[in-house]
């Protein structure tokens, strides 16, 4: 089907798109190209083969019954859905989207859901009157259950809800559990009594057009607030980027020069700062990106933690402690391999590494650096060993590689 309000659209990715632009009715006439049925529904959905598939839906509503059996089929079919709030999904129209797996709206977007209605063109008594009303009892607690897969609200809040007609923005479906993502954006307008929102039309009441003006209103204003309070944090950003610099000897002003900057023990290539371009400058929302050799050394230090906590063993508290120390002085994991590897050998009883462990507790002990004292290696706690163990590590790694600077 190829018109503007009821069409099929198959992608290049093996995905497809269905879009709702219409009432939804229960049989559409042969000189109608402006509705939605359940047998065109159906049949379109049949073709795409499982494939993943978006229903795109802008709809003043239409028939419950129709609503609902097209939300069968949305609800049976076996590949991946999801639904998108084009603008409106109002009346019989939520009852399709809430059958998707997944539900998007677009900021501007709304959904309105009230009590089901029925509409009578002739003349009736009360008996008669009464078997619509009674109808309409299962048809309200159909609908109840429908929002409820979906919404966090109680099954008393959505009654009441729907009897005084809600109209719901992105944020408030998101907040009520009928949306769950807000992506994208559109613009509704409220002219008079007539609310227009991407192109579709819908006639409101007095009290409606007064809501929903207020509540495009209070949208703006947050969008606003927002983006101001964006502003003002990159502002903060940068100026918390700008005494970074500074403390570390990396000029930003016009007189800056190629610098060498040692943040954290990682020793960082020259900066160069040209002009009033920050080592790191703040783009996008409130995220930083910084030059390329600092983005470099960031992400050496980055994998020489990772590399250290990898080996790290918590339960070894030899072992934990070099790796703690390692981290504190810049170490690679490569410096202190060796000194893992000779752990490795004691903990599986090899003679060669017995020996070894035993020589550096003998030296450590001798030396005191440990403040312990002179008593034999075995009178030690296992606690004491450890530490004895490991600080005699560490002060012979600190020698070797001049205070742990690589």
């Amino acid at each position: 089907m190829s018109n503007k309000f009821w069409e099929i659209i198959n992608k290049a990715d093996n995905t497809a798109e269905i879009r709702i632009y219409g009432d939804i009715v229960g049989k559409k006439s042969i000189f109608d190209n402006s509705s939605v049925d359940p047998i065109s529904f159906a049949d379109d959905l049949a073709r795409l083969e499982n494939r993943p598939v978006t229903v795109r839906v802008n709809s003043n509503g239409g028939s419950v019954f129709a609503a609902q059996a097209i939300a069968n089929n949305l609800r049976t079919y076996k590949g991946a859905t999801t639904a998108i709030v084009d603008g409106l999904a109002a009346s019989a129209a939520t009852i399709i989207v809430m059958a998707a797996q997944k539900i998007i709206m677009p900021i501007g977007s709304m959904m309105m859901i009230h009590d089901p209605m029925v509409h009578i063109n002739e003349a009736m008594n009360e008996e008669e009157l009464q078997k619509y009303i009674d109808m309409l009892k299962p048809v309200k607690a159909s609908l109840v259950a429908s929002y409820l897969k979906r919404s966090n609200l109680g099954k008393e809040k959505l009654a009441a809800m729907m009897k005084s007609t809600a109209w719901l923005t992105a944020e408030e479906c998101l907040k009520f559990g009928f949306a769950d993502e807000i992506q994208g954006e559109v613009k509704p307008v409220v002219n008079g009594n007539i609310l227009v929102v991407n192109n579709l039309k819908r006639e409101l009441s007095d009290n409606e057009a007064r809501e929903i003006k207020n509540k495009i209103t209070k949208q703006v204003y947050l969008q606003v607030k927002t983006q101001k309070e964006e502003s003002t944090m990159h502002d903060d950003i940068k100026k918390m980027l700008i005494g970074v610099c500074n403390a570390f000897g990396i000029k930003t002003g016009d007189d800056a020069q190629p610098v060498a900057a040692n943040v954290a023990g990682v020793a960082a290539p020259m900066v160069q700062a040209p002009g009033n371009v920050l080592a790191m400058e703040v783009v996008n929302k409130g995220g930083v990106t910084a030059s390329e050799p600092v983005q470099a050394a960031v992400a050496a230090e980055r994998q020489r933690i990772k590399e250290l906590e990898e080996a790290d063993q918590p339960e070894n508290t030899l072992v934990h402690r070099i790796i703690n120390q390692a981290k504190e002085n810049g170490q690679k994991l490569s410096d202190i391999q060796a000194v893992l590897d000779i752990i490795k050998d004691e903990q599986k009883g090899e003679p060669g590494g017995q020996e070894f462990m035993k020589g550096l507790v003998k030296d450590q002990l001798e030396s005191n650096s440990n403040q312990v004292g002179a008593s034999p290696a075995g009178n030690l706690t296992d606690e004491q060993r450890d530490a004895a163990k490991a600080d005699y590590m560490v002060s012979l790694l600190k020698n070797k590689y001049k205070g742990g600077r690589v």
